[in-house]
């Protein structure tokens, strides 16, 4: 999980990507973006998809799933 706008996660990021580079690893493209519903559901133990299905993150998650089944 990460934000664009801080460098430190940016910087992170691509160190990561020169390193599977480096060995031929293949890295997921889809990023899991940072919100508050991601805190509350954790803190109600509720799945953020039940929670709010409509969050950047829940959003983000599908992508993610999307791009695993693909392989």
């Amino acid at each position: 999980m990460s934000k664009k706008r801080y460098v430190l996660d940016r910087l992170i990021a691509e160190q990561y990507q020169r390193l599977a580079d480096s060995k031929h690893i293949r890295l997921f493209t889809s990023k899991i973006r940072q919100c508050q519903k991601v805190k509350e559901a954790q803190m109600l133990k509720i799945s953020l998809l039940e929670y709010a299905p409509r969050c950047n993150a829940a959003l983000d998650y599908r992508n993610f799933v999307k791009e695993l089944l693909k392989l």
